[in-house]
C-alpha cells in the first residue's frame, strides 16, 4: 500500500459517520471537483505536500508514522459505557441497537474472535438474554435493586426482548466470520454455578430450564453452521452468510471487526460490559491480518467438516451435561 493510499484510510477513520461520502469531503476542502479528489483518492493523481497538509489539519490526524511505521503513535477510541450503570443493560442494547441500525448489511461483513459466544446471539432464546441482565446487573454493577431478588427466566421485560430481537436480526443480516474456541461456553456455565450455589435463584427448576435454553442455543448455533448462515429457529435458513471457524489454539478476546464501504471499525471488549470502538486504519489492518492468519489455522465448520463439526458441538453439550450433573439438575 503506498503512503497515499493509506493517508487516505486514515481520513476514512476520521470521516464523521453523518458525512460519509470522502470524496466530497476532499473536493470541498481542497476546492475540486469531485472527480480531482476521487482520482487523489485512488492514486491516479499524485496528492501534493500542501494538500497532504490541509487534509490533515482538517481531519484532526497525524500522518507522519505513515513514514515511519516503527514509531509508536496514537489511536483515538470512544467508549461505550453507562455512568449511572441502573440501567446499563438496557443502556447496552440501545447502543447496540443505534450502532447496527446505522449499518448498510449489505455492505458490511464481520469478523468476530469470540472468547465468550457473541452477545447479539443472546436474543435467540431471550430466557438467556434474562440471566445475562441478571447476572450484569447484579453482580457486576452491585444495583441495590438486585440485591434480594431472585432469577427466574421470565423476568425479561417485553421492551427489553424487543430490543434484543432487533439486535439479532440486525447482526443476523451482515456476513460474518466466527473464530469460536472450545471454552466458549465456560464463562456462561461459571455464571450459571455461580448464581445457582449463591442461592441467587428462584429455584433449581430455573437452574435446569436455564441449562435446557442453553442446550437448545448450541443445537441451534450447530444447524446455523450447518446451512451456512444466521437464522431464527422458527424462520427459514436465510440470513446473512455464517463462517464458523474452530480455534484450537488461541482463546483471544471478544474482539468485533466491522468493514463497510467506506469506514472499517474495530469493537474491543472492555471490563466484560463496555466497548471501545476505534475506525483507525492501522489499528484495523493489524486487527485484521492477525485475525487472518488465525483463521488460516483453523477449522471451517459451517457448510462442510460435517464430523469435526459434530464433534465440536458434541463437545459443548458434553460441557452442558457435566455442569448438569455438578449442580445435580
Amino acid at each position: 500500500m503506498s503512503i497515499q493510499q493509506a493517508f487516505f484510510d486514515l481520513l476514512r477513520g476520521a470521516l464523521p459517520s453523518n458525512r460519509p461520502n470522502l470524496a466530497q469531503e476532499v473536493a470541498a476542502i481542497l476546492h475540486l471537483s469531485e472527480t480531482s479528489a476521487y482520482r487523489r483518492i485512488s492514486g491516479h493523481t499524485q496528492l501534493s505536500v500542501d494538500e497532504m497538509a490541509k487534509l490533515a489539519e482538517h481531519f484532526g490526524v497525524h500522518p507522519e508514522y505513515l513514514f515511519d511505521r516503527h514509531a509508536a503513535r496514537d489511536v483515538r477510541f470512544e467508549w461505550q459505557s453507562d455512568e449511572t450503570k441502573e440501567t446499563s443493560y438496557k443502556t447496552f442494547l440501545s447502543w447496540l441497537e443505534r450502532h447496527l441500525a446505522s449499518i448498510k448489511t449489505e455492505h458490511c461483513t464481520a469478523i468476530f474472535h469470540a472468547k465468550d459466544f457473541p452477545v447479539f446471539f443472546n436474543f435467540i432464546f431471550p430466557e438467556i438474554a434474562a440471566f445475562k441482565s441478571y447476572f450484569w446487573n447484579k453482580t457486576f454493577f452491585g444495583l441495590s435493586a438486585y440485591k434480594a431478588r431472585k432469577f427466574t427466566t421470565s423476568q425479561l421485560t417485553e421492551d427489553t426482548r424487543k430490543r434484543g430481537f432487533l439486535v439479532f436480526k440486525s447482526y443476523a443480516a451482515i456476513d460474518s466470520q466466527e473464530l469460536w474456541n472450545d471454552d466458549i461456553l465456560n464463562s456462561v456455565l461459571q455464571q450459571i454455578k455461580y448464581c445457582h450455589e449463591a442461592g441467587y435463584m428462584a429455584s433449581e427448576d430455573e437452574t435446569g430450564a436455564l441449562l435446557t435454553y442453553l442446550s437448545k442455543l448450541v443445537n441451534h448455533f450447530q444447524v446455523m453452521a450447518e446451512h451456512g448462515c444466521k437464522f431464527l429457529p422458527a424462520e427459514k435458513p436465510n440470513g446473512g452468510k455464517l463462517e464458523l471457524y474452530h480455534n484450537k489454539v488461541i482463546l483471544g478476546d471478544n474482539t468485533l471487526l466491522l468493514e463497510e464501504s467506506e469506514r472499517r471499525t474495530v469493537y474491543l471488549s472492555q471490563n466484560i460490559v463496555e466497548t471501545l470502538i476505534t475506525s483507525d486504519p492501522a489499528f484495523y489492518q493489524n486487527a485484521f491480518t492477525i485475525k487472518q492468519n488465525l483463521i488460516k489455522h483453523s477449522m471451517l465448520l459451517s457448510n462442510s467438516s460435517e464430523q469435526e463439526r459434530s464433534r465440536y458441538f458434541d463437545r459443548l453439550r458434553a460441557r452442558i451435561a457435566t455442569a448438569q450433573l455438578e449442580l445435580r439438575i
